[in-house]
């Protein structure tokens, strides 16, 4: 378990330098509620005063496709970082890292997620429409890795480190569920034993009762976002 925290630390401070530079960055380059872009088919997405995607689409499929895309318009760099610590790469986009620490991160997470052969087969045990989702989604942010890579748009991070990014996987998609189970889990959150106690405590109490007594864990309740409007001039996002 000490392995799995030192793990986790050291990919929460790559994410926050991640998230600072994205910030640093929005504020150079705000988004205006004007912005708005048509990647394929029937997907539109448009940005509101606060620069927040919103994705109009016709099918589930077009909206993971947008939702992929507006990921990699805003995350691109950082959605990297944890596709490679979930996938154990991590050392070949950042090097070894002090003594060889990302190295050792690459050979657990390689060992957690089971590697690709194993999350193939995850990925084909998925519902039909799970996995709809999965390749929309992949193939949206990929369209955007593209459209950067031709445009010069990609993040300036990619300017320190080598190589440019590479295209997205289904398998990268559920390696990168399992790291957020992994880091959730990590933390403090322990949903899976509130599950079973909450599960112990329904059977015992009734769901009502359940629901009152359960543990919460210490900070999780997050602050609902400020109410905003869509876009002006569109509907409800779908």
């Amino acid at each position: 378990m000490a392995g799995r925290g030192r793990f986790t630390c050291r990919l929460g401070a790559l994410l926050l330098a991640a998230v600072v530079g994205a910030a640093t960055a929005l504020v150079g380059a705000p988004m205006h509620a004007s912005a708005q872009v048509h990647p394929a088919g029937g997907v539109k997405i448009l940005r509101d005063e606060y620069g927040v995607p919103h994705v109009y689409a016709a099918t589930a499929a077009e909206l993971f496709f947008g939702d992929g895309y507006a990921t990699g318009q805003d995350r691109l760099f950082q959605s990297d970082l944890v596709r490679r610590t979930a996938t154990g790469t991590l050392s070949q986009l950042l090097g070894a890292g002090d003594g060889g620490q990302n190295v050792a991160g690459d050979e657990f997470f390689r060992g957690y997620t089971g590697g690709t052969a194993t999350l193939r087969a995850a990925f084909d045990a998925m519902s039909a429409p799970d996995r709809t989702a999965v390749t929309a989604f992949v193939a949206g942010i990929n369209a955007w890795i593209a459209v950067a890579r031709r445009t010069g748009a990609l993040p300036p991070e990619y300017g320190v480190a080598d190589p440019l990014p590479q295209r997205w996987t289904e398998t990268d998609v559920l390696a990168t569920l399992m790291l957020g189970v992994l880091q959730t889990g990590a933390q403090g959150f322990d949903e899976f034993h509130n599950a079973a106690v909450l599960q112990d405590l329904t059977t015992r109490l009734g769901a009502v009762r359940a629901s009152e007594v359960s543990p919460t864990p210490t900070g999780s309740r997050i602050p609902a976002p400020p109410p905003r409007s869509p876009p002006r001039g569109l509907g409800r996002p779908t």
